[in-house]
């Protein structure tokens, strides 16, 4: 697999727009649940709001866009393998994120991990399907033998 660089803007455009929308569902969906109302102390002890929702998830898939861009740049027979690398490893550790929200519900982590997992699943698919091609190293043919 590798990147094609006048696709990676796309991808990124893609999965901000579905990040974006799937982590909203998600966030009423909580609210209905009677979750996400715990106040988070790294925000001043105030609620998670739609607004902050939208942010956070628009800063990773961006993030995840320019450095697409900027392994593609750099190393581009393995840019993609290394992108699903760094991608997906700080996917993972984003995950204890919610668990620091002192005294939360199961229904807010629940949530939360959902949002986690959706933002990553997005972005890896999208990127996979809209940025890069599949390619295939052909042996170059050998002259017949005289």
């Amino acid at each position: 697999m590798r990147f094609v660089p006048r696709r990676i803007p796309i991808a990124t455009l893609i999965a901000l727009a579905l990040c974006c929308a799937v982590n909203s569902g998600l966030f009423f969906s909580g609210i209905q649940l009677g979750g996400l109302k715990e106040l988070i102390p790294q925000a001043g002890n105030k609620p998670i709001t739609l607004p902050a929702v939208i942010f956070s998830s628009a800063i990773p898939v961006l993030l995840a866009g320019l450095l697409a861009f900027v392994l593609h740049r750099t190393m581009p027979k393995r840019a993609a393998i290394v992108w699903r690398i760094v991608v997906l490893s700080l996917s993972a550790l984003s995950l204890i994120n919610p668990f620091m929200i002192p005294e939360a519900s199961n229904n807010t982590l629940g949530v939360l991990i959902m949002m986690h997992v959706a933002l990553a699943g997005i972005t890896v698919f999208t990127f996979g399907m809209q940025a890069m091609e599949e390619v295939w190293d052909e042996e170059p043919e050998a002259e017949p033998a005289v």
